[in-house]
């Protein structure tokens, strides 16, 4: 039986107000130990603006250097302005993390012993969302 080493992050948040120190810390561990899976659930951006995401993209770049990556967005990824109460083109809402980060919001990831699934689950500000 193979085993398969993870290093899971969320809430990374790139954008005010960041801490360099910890993304560069992260971007060493990863370096370091050479996971086998980045696992990266949701809030790559603290605004979703496409300077976060690029910084984002640039963490993730990293991390693909020595480990197979897997990103999901979160609520912050979304920009739910562009179509708030899903009035407008929904896919407005993500095409900045389309853009840099992946097109697949629900990717997939098989390894040998070991499939990863990511589920979107931040659909902006909809109707049904509010209380």
């Amino acid at each position: 039986m193979s085993t398969v080493s993870i290093f899971h992050c969320s809430d990374l948040h790139f954008g005010h107000p960041a801490v360099p120190e910890q993304y560069e810390a992260m971007e060493s561990l990863i370096h370091d130990y050479g996971y086998d899976v980045v696992a990266i659930s949701g809030d790559v951006t603290q605004r979703a603006r496409s300077g976060e995401f690029q910084r984002a993209r640039a963490f993730i770049k990293h991390a693909e250097r020595t480990s197979k990556v897997l990103c999901i967005p979160g609520n912050h990824d979304v920009a739910w302005w562009k179509a708030p109460f899903a009035i407008a083109k929904q896919e407005k809402m993500l095409e900045n993390y389309r853009r840099f980060i992946d097109e697949d919001i629900e990717p997939v990831l098989e390894l040998p012993g070991a499939k990863f699934v990511g589920l979107n689950t931040s659909h902006g500000v909809t109707m049904d969302t509010l209380t």
